[in-house]
């Protein structure tokens, strides 16, 4: 990230792409991922890290004046 800050502060070209991931892990079976990352060798504090980002993750949705209730995804 530091080039492409110094390269716009010196008005060069940059290009950066930045991919918000959050919003991916509110469609997947959690089990399932926890599992897959464990067989391709994801373990000890890594697997902890994944499992306790995912663990008593909370979705709702506000439109305008509208708020549905809070859902604990599974």
């Amino acid at each position: 990230m530091g080039h492409i800050i110094t390269g716009f502060d010196v008005r060069e070209s940059t290009l950066a792409t930045l991919i918000d991931l959050s919003k991916a892990f509110d469609t997947l079976d959690q089990n399932i991922l926890l599992n897959k990352l464990h067989h391709y060798g994801i373990r000890g504090t890594a697997l902890n890290w994944f499992e306790s980002y995912l663990k008593d993750r909370k979705l709702f949705v506000e439109f305008e004046s509208s708020q549905s209730d809070i859902h604990t995804l599974d």
